[in-house]
């Protein structure tokens, strides 16, 4: 059993320290996989990690390659079970979103031509400079959910309850991130319509109506008055909308981990990764705390994590 007491991994009743290093099985020939294995076995870690790229594993709408009979390299589960024989740990990363330089951030071409009404509308109707997708709209979820039911039959029996070596598996990648780069929230006709519906449920009639002076029930209007702000109700706006992002990536994260407890993934820690910190604690890009917070305390069995950069070791180490 894996638990997470006091900021310890625990294994087993026992305190464990777990180095662990990326190495993508799927950017290798197959061949190469032992090689490096060995040199980060070799440089002291005790577990592996990578992204499970959904854009290679399902090309095609319905056609999956998870056993490599397309390309060798990408049987994931002959991959886990060599870092097994290896006594390596494994931490899945299986997305949706992976980023890590991929094109679409991972995600599969035809999911954006299946379901357009996904992609994001920003300020004033313009798209986003670097486009993401509304994670709680219906037809993203639905192709997620099969994603998530294919990949984790190959996770679940290899979980270490099970004798196997995967301790932890990331739900997703830097929530959020995107939209915060290109300063462009997600502004879908979806999006919008639960935002009225939460603002509704958070203040009073009196209180909403002098908040926001416009007209609630006709959705061509509040859409438009969201999308476009009149200046008197600006800031008001984009405070309500920051918090109603986190109780919708919290949503988001609660959403991923049920799929892949629906699939028998449990009783290990469901990573949430923050996106990138710098300055030791976080002092850099505060606003990925403060973004999924509420995502990885809203329950027990999350663990939070982070990039941290180090900035120039060699030099730091020379003077």
């Amino acid at each position: 059993m894996i638990e997470i007491k006091n900021k310890q991994i625990i294994m087993d009743g026992q305190p464990k320290l777990i180095m662990s290093g990326e190495i993508h099985y799927y950017r290798l020939q197959k061949e190469e996989w032992q090689d490096r294995l060995d040199k980060l076995k070799a440089a002291g870690c005790n577990a592996v990690a990578t992204y499970i790229p959904w854009i290679i594993h399902e090309p095609q709408d319905g056609i999956f390659d998870l056993n490599g009979h397309t390309r060798p390299e990408l049987n994931l589960a002959e991959y886990i079970d060599l870092c097994h024989e290896n006594e390596l740990y494994f931490i899945a990363r299986p997305g949706p979103f992976i980023m890590a330089e991929m094109k679409n951030d991972g995600i599969p071409h035809w999911v954006y031509e299946k379901h357009p009404e996904i992609i994001p509308v920003g300020w004033d109707g313009k798209k986003a400079t670097t486009p993401t997708l509304d994670y709680l709209a219906p037809g993203f979820l639905q192709e997620v959910k099969v994603w998530y039911e294919k990949v984790m039959k190959v996770i679940q029996p290899r979980l270490y309850q099970h004798d196997g070596n995967i301790i932890a598996v990331q739900l997703d990648n830097e929530i959020g991130m995107l939209s915060w780069v290109s300063n462009t929230p997600d502004l879908t006709d979806f999006v919008i319509d639960a935002f009225i519906g939460w603002l509704d449920n958070r203040y009073g009639k009196m209180e909403l109506n002098k908040r926001y002076p416009f007209i609630r029930q006709k959705a061509d209007h509040y859409r438009q008055a969201i999308r476009s702000p009149k200046e008197a109700y600006t800031l008001e706006l984009h405070r309500d909308l920051g918090h109603y992002m986190r109780h919708r990536f919290t949503k988001y994260v609660q959403t991923l981990r049920q799929y892949a407890e629906e699939n028998g993934v449990l009783d290990i820690p469901f990573i949430v990764n923050i996106h990138g910190t710098g300055g030791g604690r976080g002092f850099t890009y505060p606003i990925g705390i403060s973004q999924l917070y509420e995502s990885y305390t809203q329950a027990d069995g999350y663990l939070s994590g982070s990039d941290h950069y180090f900035g120039d070791i060699s030099g730091s180490i020379l003077n």
